[in-house]
């Protein structure tokens, strides 16, 4: 099977290939590319002798969603990435699979399952597509005294921790206590939208007003409405966190 990959990552790369040679012998890789000029290019020449395509979204010059504009190809793809939030929109371009990174080989060989049941018309597309696409919790119920208030994802403005308790802080500025943590938070919510800055907080994506360079590679950034003390991204998640946003 001749297989094409995207990703700017070499190591990650590297570690992919090794992987589906592993789960594979007979995969056969024969173009890499990190960046989606290059990925357009290739396919317009080559594009018909590709059986399958691993896709990181997150290229060195955009995303790999801008090789499938104003193009139309018939290979299948596996999209793999360290964000889910691309999930529904890589279901549109021919994606059979999303894994997210750091990839595990049991998912890497679910995928390669799959392939082989679509080509083979085992398994019904639509119904793969309809499994796969993720929900998230959009409303959450505050307690207001004796009341139950519905407050949507749109109103939050983020979460934190105050002497072991999690409240929900809407834009407006007032704070509701949930009964949930923030591990359950941060599976719970849409991640194009929400982030888990630290082990104390979680911000939604209209409440970052700025962000500042800080030291040893750490972000320091301006939340609304203004929390309570410093909001410091560490080092190791700040590169996550810029292309979070968009950087």
């Amino acid at each position: 099977m001749k297989v094409i990959i995207a990703e700017d990552e070499k190591l990650a790369a590297d570690r992919l290939i090794k992987m589906l040679h592993n789960v594979n012998p007979a995969i056969e890789v024969i173009a890499v590319f990190d960046a989606v000029k290059q990925l357009k290019c290739w396919l317009e020449q080559h594009a018909e002798q590709v059986e399958l395509a691993f896709f990181d979204i997150q290229l060195a010059d955009g995303t790999s969603f801008e090789a499938f504009e104003n193009t139309q190809f018939n290979f299948p793809v596996v999209f793999t990435t360290a964000f889910n939030q691309y999930a529904i929109q890589a279901f549109k371009v021919n994606s059979i699979d999303y894994l997210l990174k750091p990839i595990e080989p049991e998912a890497l060989q679910n995928a390669l399952q799959k392939h082989k049941r679509i080509k083979t018309n085992e398994i019904d597309y639509q119904l793969l597509i309809k499994s796969l696409r993720p929900e998230f919790k959009d409303r959450f119920l505050v307690s207001v005294g004796q009341k139950l208030l519905p407050i949507s994802a749109g109103q939050i403005a983020y979460f934190y921790i105050k002497d072991g308790v999690v409240l929900l802080v809407i834009h407006k500025g007032n704070k509701y206590p949930v009964n949930y943590n923030l591990d359950e938070l941060e599976e719970m919510l849409d991640p194009g939208k929400f982030f888990r800055i630290n082990r104390q907080l979680i911000t939604a994506i209209e409440s970052v007003q700025q962000v500042h360079h800080y030291f040893n590679g750490k972000l320091k950034l301006d939340l609304l409405p203004k929390p309570e003390g410093e909001i410091l991204v560490s080092r190791l998640k700040a590169a996550d966190f810029k292309k979070w946003l968009g950087y």
